[in-house]
């Protein structure tokens, strides 16, 4: 069985820990191990199986950056100037999320969208796909707007990957015009830190795949091991217009671009394009 682990900064004192850890275990029904930090080096020894959904690193504002690239994704600041029962429940409950939810989001709706490998400021792009513009700055202008027409300001979006070319200037300049709590599962252009993305204002940040709905397996390239009639599925990108993959089939979906009208596609109406598909393929 998974361990659940509290990596705390030792600079938090012992007395708010008991606190923090007895309320994450009232709330979460979960039984906690704690292991002190006093050093980046202890840092190293946590298991790499312990770092995706099943460790929370508490952190004071002295070592909250030391922690936070370490572990971007589970990493919560701790003030310890406040033991307040408000903010004890408040850390407790984030940590729960990250215990019981992070990476096995089950929230999905018409609010939902995917799409992948947007390639902004990507110029050979539109050669070697075959894209339907003149210029980069063409095909930028047109993905934002296809993509603000469909989502909402408060609507969620993962982005599987292949987000942006070029230096930090170039996804400063697209990320803030984009509508949408944006998730990324880091493709193998995306080379910044998972740390730079979150300052950004990411929603959500994965350098792992992702299962959501408890079925459905979000990576940037596709799960080569899922074929029709298996309990999973898989929603990918990297492939782009790659004939050998198809837009979708009973369990799989393409969310490239290319497939999608250069537009991302609801959650809706992505179960509806599978179900047209396993509809089609039991009719032969």
């Amino acid at each position: 069985m998974m361990k659940n682990i509290v990596a705390r900064d030792v600079a938090i004192p012992q007395e708010h820990l008991d606190k923090l850890v007895g309320k994450i275990e009232e709330i979460s029904g979960l039984d906690i191990d704690v292991i002190d930090v006093e050093s980046a080096t202890d840092l190293e020894k946590i298991p790499r199986e312990l770092r995706y959904g099943s460790l929370v690193a508490l952190a004071s504002s002295k070592s909250f950056q030391i922690f936070g690239q370490k572990f971007p994704n589970s990493t919560l600041l701790v003030d310890s100037s406040d033991t307040s029962d408000e903010s004890i429940e408040k850390t407790a409950k984030q940590a729960k999320w990250i215990l019981t939810n992070f990476g096995k989001e089950r929230s999905m709706n018409a609010n939902t969208w995917f799409t992948s490998d947007t390639h902004f400021w990507h110029e050979n792009i539109i050669k070697y796909c075959n894209r339907p513009y003149k210029t980069v700055e063409e095909m930028n202008e047109d993905l934002i707007a296809k993509w603000n027409a469909r989502v909402g300001k408060d609507d969620i979006v993962w982005n599987l990957g292949d987000f942006c070319f070029g230096g930090k200037d170039k996804i400063e300049s697209v990320f803030p015009r984009l509508n949408g709590r944006i998730n990324l599962v880091l493709g193998n252009h995306d080379h910044h830190k998972l740390s730079y993305y979150y300052d950004l204002g990411f929603n959500r940040v994965y350098d792992h795949p992702v299962l959501i709905s408890n079925f459905f397996i979000l990576s940037h390239e596709p799960v080569q091991w899922i074929k029709d009639g298996d309990v999973y599925a898989s929603i990918y990108g990297h492939v782009h217009n790659q004939e050998m993959y198809k837009d979708a089939t009973s369990n799989t979906f393409c969310a490239c671009v290319e497939r999608t009208g250069y537009a991302p596609v609801s959650w809706t109406e992505m179960l509806e394009k599978m179900k047209e598909a396993a509809s089609k393929s039991s009719s032969k």
